[in-house]
């Protein structure tokens, strides 16, 4: 059983495009010797803890000669989501983080308001409000993960099947001009649905317009900007026959490990780049996540916005 997204890679240009993120996030720098496969001889890679999960931020010498990060409506990881109570606030000072957005903060008539904006090294960062949250919520907290894909259903249903969660939505947005101005792309035609996984969500767009095209087969190399999950499980080893049975594809089957644990790296059908990790539980390795602050927080926020009457969609997760 996934318990929840341990981590979410990055790879940039240099620390400071990032740096506003990790500032409005708390996020703390985990003083770790990390693993041989974050290390190369142009980059380097830290860990920095937020509440529900970790962020491993890539700081490629090689940046430019990486594929570039896929656009809202390419295929990839596209974004990641903060939320806050203080929506313009976020986003004020996200701004002052050389993060451009594409519009002020917009809403699709459902009580809720969103703005996409641009990082210097490419990828997507959404602010979204949330003032529900209760009073003594922190300053911003990540919610989601977004792929894009040239096949919804297919996506879906891998995820769902691998985190053994179902999965919700399939929506079709069309002709809506507030979601032009929050994509920054003219005549959005998409299509929408997520997973809950136990610490945060999981959200997967197509775009009928512009079209979703498939994931390139000769690109092999991570792109610049969120290039990677990883998944914690209870232990890798007798996870892995499930994960087989769920789709994920291996180049091989090496378990890898370090002292504190064991990690396996495969994808997901559309080529996107996964690892699953397990912790010794004897250990309290920083990275696991029963060593995060608040893993609970999106499950907790989510039943709070299920039972509003102030907004039109408040759906309830299976977490």
């Amino acid at each position: 059983m996934i318990i929840g997204i341990n981590a979410i890679d990055m790879k940039v240009r240099s620390e400071a495009d990032v740096s506003g993120i990790l500032s409005q996030l708390a996020a703390q720098r985990l003083e770790i010797e990390l693993g041989d496969e974050n290390a190369t001889n142009h980059s380097s890679t830290s860990a920095w803890a937020i509440r529900n999960l970790v962020l491993n931020i890539n700081v490629d010498d090689h940046f430019d000669q990486s594929p570039s990060a896929p656009k809202v409506y390419e295929p990839g990881i596209t974004h990641i989501c903060l939320q806050a109570r203080d929506a313009p606030r976020l986003k004020a000072e996200l701004e002052t983080s050389d993060i451009t957005f594409n519009a002020d903060l917009t809403t699709l008539g459902n009580g809720t308001w969103y703005a996409y904006g641009n990082t210097a090294s490419g990828f997507v960062v959404e602010v979204e409000s949330a003032e529900y949250a209760p009073e003594d919520a922190p300053k911003a907290w990540l919610s989601h993960v977004a792929l894009c894909t040239h096949d919804l259903e297919n996506l879906s249903n891998f995820y769902a099947k691998l985190t053994g969660r179902p999965w919700f939505g399939g929506y079709r947005v069309k002709q809506n001009p507030a979601n032009d101005l929050i994509t920054g792309v003219a005549n959005v035609d998409l299509k929408v649905c997520w997973v809950a996984c136990g610490n945060i969500m999981l959200e997967f767009w197509q775009y009928l317009h512009p079209e979703t095209q498939p994931r390139p087969a000769t690109q092999s190399q991570k792109s610049a900007g969120l290039n990677a999950l990883t998944f914690e499980v209870e232990d890798v080893r007798s996870a892995l026959p499930h994960l087989v049975e769920a789709g994920v594809e291996f180049a091989d089957n090496l378990i890898q490990e370090d002292k504190n644990r064991l990690w396996l790296e495969g994808t997901d059908p559309d080529g996107n780049a996964l690892t699953f990790v397990s912790f010794d539980k004897s250990s309290d390795d920083p990275r696991s996540l029963r060593q995060r602050s608040d893993f609970g927080w999106m499950p907790r926020l989510g039943e709070i916005r299920a039972n509003l009457q102030t907004l039109s969609f408040r759906p309830r997760f299976q977490w």
